[in-house]
């Protein structure tokens, strides 16, 4: 048995009309509540030519409805009349009679497209109409119509992403990147005032090389800044043979570095200086040994030297311990450091306003899509915001919150939405730690939380407490640099610290007494784990092994 939009084309082929006797293929009657339906989705689905396509925002202005639908009607091969309960609102008083004179059984020239469940006159719910009702059979009722018309499927058209995903913006991106104008300017003025040595730090995926890329060195390479074209810019990443890299980078020798650079820029007027960036410097520390290590430092320390040479380095903040253990280090005193944090309140918001924008801008298909998302993420954020007041209103205030979190997700900006946000979030137990005696730089529970381990950068301790009373059950456990890690066993009688003098320490809660002697690697250790009995530790670091 054939479904009912089978039957619309079983029946409207029995009697097609010959196409060279109309004007038109199609003409579509519809509110003007339903035009984005009809505009973006019905008509790019069939695919048809502009010119074959009559609309009823197309009449002739000033002439009456009645006669224009009904010439509609009579030069078009189809009619297709999209029903809604906004069409019946302002049409059927003065469509109606003129429609059904051109319905019946044997006629299938018009079409009823129910778009959503309305209620019909008998003459309409007798006809086999295209159901669009479940948004799920759109493209299959949108196939069958396309087969009516004897149209092709259209080609999808694919729609520029402006965000380059995990990768960071390259510098012909430049026009895509925002929200970082204070960090590029702060870079323009550092080497305007003579810096010849920067670092830009921050967290794995926060835009460090965004910023440099598509930010600072698209200025100096196109000139719009007030450094105008005074730099030679060159880019590299450490491998395995990072100085290798940097020579190729410069083009030419690095045993005589001054001749190199002044070639380099003698071969690039009007510019005066080289700046070097080096891309991912924490890559020196996982990838070449430490003899390429040494000879690549090495490299840079003469190049310090060189007046017309300036170093922009992109590091991770992670191994900013192994920076300080490095070779580097000692001669870093008063070098320029630019701390990058992830995009945040109206940077973040410009970001993503002006590449929303620039998305939804490329195609009149993409805006249309992007409203019906935008509409889809408001209808689920209202459900969500129901729900929650229906769960506060019945006295279940914990239980309300993650629907008026989800809610938030979903874009919904009400102002009862954040009164009764508020409201819940009152029950919301909060422990506070205040009596640590330095800056706190991690916060890590036991497994059942009844415990939390508080570690400080500068004070280089650890120190646990307890989640419930919000006592320590610890003094202070010290090490003699600072403290990057710490974790507890799963029966969190144990903790083990991780410090920037490349050891680790199991102590004994109880007693507050190291268990072991400190556990030495001969590099950075970046990652601390117990074995689920708690018997072992294992440390991974940056001498390529994992010892336990």
């Amino acid at each position: 048995m054939g479904s009912k939009g089978d039957a619309v084309g079983e029946h409207a082929r029995s009697t097609l009309p010959e196409r060279a006797a109309h004007d038109f293929d199609l003409f579509v009657v519809h509110a003007a509540a339903d035009a984005d339906f009809v505009h973006g989705y019905l008509l790019p689905e069939l695919n048809l030519p502009s010119p074959r396509v009559l609309l009823v925002d197309k009449l002739t202005p000033g002439a009456s409805i009645v006669a224009e639908i009904d010439r509609g009607v009579s030069r078009s091969r189809f009619t297709v009349a999209v029903l809604s309960p906004a069409y019946l609102a302002d049409r059927w008083a003065v469509f109606g009679e003129q429609l059904a004179s051109h319905l019946s059984v044997e006629d299938a020239r018009v079409i009823p497209l129910r778009l959503t469940d309305v209620k019909l006159p008998l003459h309409l719910e007798a006809r086999v109409s295209l159901e669009f009702i479940d948004q799920a059979r759109w493209e299959s009722e949108a196939a069958r119509l396309r087969e009516l018309l004897h149209t092709a499927a259209p080609v999808a058209e694919q729609i520029p992403c402006p965000y380059p995903g995990m990768r960071p913006f390259a510098e012909h991106e430049a026009s895509r990147f925002f929200g970082r104008d204070d960090e590029i300017d702060e870079l323009i003025g550092r080497l305007d005032r003579g810096e010849r040595e920067i670092y830009v730090i921050g967290p794995s995926g926060s835009g460090k090389s965004s910023l440099v890329q598509a930010g600072l060195l698209h200025v100096l390479n196109t000139g719009s800044s007030r450094l105008e074209r005074s730099f030679v810019v060159r880019t590299m990443r450490p491998g395995e043979r990072p100085t290798d890299r940097l020579a190729q980078a410069l083009e030419g020798e690095l045993a005589t570095p001054a001749t190199t650079v002044s070639a380099l820029v003698a071969r690039h007027h009007p510019a005066e200086r080289v700046l070097v960036f080096v891309d991912q410097l924490e890559k020196l520390f996982t990838l070449a040994n430490a003899t390429e290590r040494q000879r690549f430092i090495a490299t840079l320390q003469v190049l310090r030297a060189e007046r017309q040479c300036c170093l922009l380095l992109a590091l991770r903040a992670d191994f900013y311990g192994a920076l300080m253990d490095s070779m580097l280090w000692p001669e870093l005193t008063g070098v320029s450091r630019l701390d990058v944090a992830p995009l945040r309140g109206a940077a973040l918001a410009q970001a993503i306003a002006v590449l929303t924008v620039f998305s939804v801008g490329t195609s009149v298909l993409g805006v249309v899509a992007w409203r019906q998302r935008q509409e889809a993420h408001r209808f689920l954020g209202r459900t969500y915001l129901k729900t929650g007041r229906t769960l506060l209103t019945d006295g279940h205030p914990m239980k309300a919150l993650p629907y008026f979190v989800a809610a938030r997700a979903e874009a919904t900006e009400d102002p009862v939405l954040r009164m009764l946000f508020a409201q819940a979030s009152r029950n919301l137990p909060l422990t506070t730690f205040v009596d640590h005696d330095s800056f706190i730089s991690g916060a890590t529970f036991n497994r059942d939380g009844t415990r939390v381990i508080v570690s400080s950068i500068r004070s280089n301790t650890v120190q646990v407490w307890n989640a419930s009373t919000n006592k320590p059950i610890t003094l202070p456990l010290k090490h003699q640099r600072a403290v990057l890690i710490a974790a507890f066993s799963a029966d969190g009688t144990r903790v083990v610290t991780v410090s920037e003098d490349m050891s680790a320490r199991v102590w004994d809660v109880s007693t507050e007494k190291w268990l072991t002697p400190p556990l030495k690697q001969d590099g950075f250790i970046y990652t601390v784990a117990f074995s689920p009995d708690g018997t072992r530790v294992i440390t991974t670091s940056n001498d390529r092994r994992a010892s336990r």
